[in-house]
């Protein structure tokens, strides 16, 4: 009895949490320029990170996902997603070709986890809405979507790190996927 609860175990420890932070490099900064950072951003790329995290996928297999993030929110976002590894909680798409590669080569569903990007805020993406002249913090480098698609609230991984949740904005607009660290 002992040899078949020991191997469960064995299997799951075999695969530990792994993340790390890097100051982004000279591909990835060029990469952002084309159409993702621009003079007058908020943000200098100087301030943004590279977030290399472990996540589980839908496939049950573990994968490596990558956010670019503002500096001073990257390591508290490693903690989420220690948290979200620990429970298994699975992203369908989290790699950086997905959210800045080409759009003829992102994934089709448009299920992408993402970050950064300079961009005015808007009302709701899932209500539509045009700019409101105001910075959006995925602008600041402040705000993770995570699986728009299908939007399983992981809301209490972010609020251990003091971020607000878009479901709970008040008014009829939500943002169901949206999480940032100052609530809006």
């Amino acid at each position: 009895m002992t040899r078949m609860l020991a191997l469960p175990f064995v299997l799951f420890a075999a695969q530990p949490f792994n993340s790390s932070v890097q100051p982004l490099p000279p591909p990835l900064r060029a990469e952002l320029k084309d159409g993702f950072w621009h003079a007058g951003c908020p943000v200098p790329l100087t301030r943004l990170r590279l977030v290399t995290v472990a996540e589980w996928g839908f496939d049950g297999r573990v994968h490596t996902g990558q956010l670019v993030v503002n500096r001073d929110v990257a390591i508290p976002l490693t903690r989420v997603f220690r948290q979200l590894y620990k429970l298994r909680f699975p992203i369908r798409h989290m790699r950086l070709s997905d959210a800045y590669g080409p759009k003829a080569a992102r994934p089709a569903d448009g299920d992408i986890s993402g970050a950064f990007e300079c961009r005015q805020a808007v009302p709701s993406p899932c209500s539509g809405g045009t700019g409101t002249g105001a910075w959006s913090q995925h602008a600041y480098g402040t705000a993770v979507d995570l699986n728009p698609i299908e939007n399983p609230a992981v809301v209490h991984a972010f609020r251990s790190i003091g971020w607000g949740w878009g479901g709970d904005w008040t008014g009829s607009t939500k943002d169901y996927m949206h999480f940032s660290s100052t609530g809006h």
